[in-house]
């Protein structure tokens, strides 16, 4: 009898194994990549708080283009337990409730591929530091018109961060009522990744320039891989309770703060 139930047994696993590569595949190869918000680049690997949720997608000949719906099965690994996911279109959400890792496995027919979410007890920093986030300031916003200094920068002010990022006030923004003198309009500019918060522009500076001992501003930058990045790492993005990290070395830049003529104070 026992020997019977293992030869059934070998049957259902080479029928499930049937299933996934008998399908007829309409796709030269299939990509399946992972992400933990719509700002971050697709990843084979990605890590997120527990409870959050991971964006899933899967992508067709090469990677770039969204399969169609259908003719491509997905499923969340974790051990051996394998459990299917139905994507909508070429998508899914998926989110845990315990740390853990999973592998999400996409077939159809011959291509295979694969990609991992690690879920952990770590604390996203960005949700304190991030105006409007889970902890942070609702009202520290400056808006795209609001500061005169909001083009202090080297570049003429006209620079596109090669990461998403805010700003957050120092003091408070003048509001249409009061004395400009009162209020201060310095401000931090932050952008991040996965790993690390960096602060960009810091208008709150002491410093004054030697040549014309005018107001100056910090900029920040990382040198990294032969280049100057814009951005120096100021915040790791993830910790563990009680953890600590060490930054690494940023440079610090000085430059003139000039105002932009189309703000205003009042």
């Amino acid at each position: 009898m026992r020997t019977i139930k293992k030869i059934l047994s070998c049957l259902l696993l080479l029928n499930v194994f049937t299933a996934f590569t008998l399908l007829s595949c309409p796709y030269n190869s299939v990509q399946i990549r992972v992400q933990p918000d719509l700002k971050t680049h697709w990843s084979k690997n990605t890590s997120a708080t527990v409870g959050a949720k991971v964006h899933v997608g899967v992508f067709k000949n090469g990677w770039g283009a969204p399969i169609d719906a259908g003719g491509v099965q997905v499923y969340a690994v974790q051990g051996s337990q394998w459990t299917p996911i139905n994507l909508s279109g070429w998508e899914t959400w998926y989110a845990k409730s315990f740390p853990t890792s999973v592998t999400f496995h996409a077939y159809c027919s011959g291509p295979v591929d694969t990609a991992t979410a690690n879920w952990t007890n770590q604390i996203d920093i960005l949700s304190y530091v991030k105006p409007g986030g889970k902890k942070g300031s609702k009202h520290s916003v400056i808006s795209a018109g609001g500061n005169p200094w909001r083009t202090f920068s080297n570049s003429n002010g006209n620079v596109k961060e090669r990461l998403p990022g805010f700003y957050i006030t120092k003091g408070n923004v003048h509001p249409k009522t009061g004395v400009p003198g009162l209020f201060a309009w310095n401000f931090e500019q932050m952008i991040y990744d996965r790993n690390w918060l960096y602060l960009v522009r810091d208008t709150s500076w002491t410093a004054r320039c030697q040549d014309n001992y005018r107001e100056a501003g910090m900029l920040q930058f990382t040198y990294e891989n032969g280049k100057w990045l814009r951005g120096g790492r100021h915040f790791p993005r993830y910790l563990n309770k009680g953890q600590s990290k060490h930054t690494g070395s940023k440079y610090i830049q000085g430059v003139e703060k000039k105002m932009n003529p189309r703000d205003k104070r009042a």
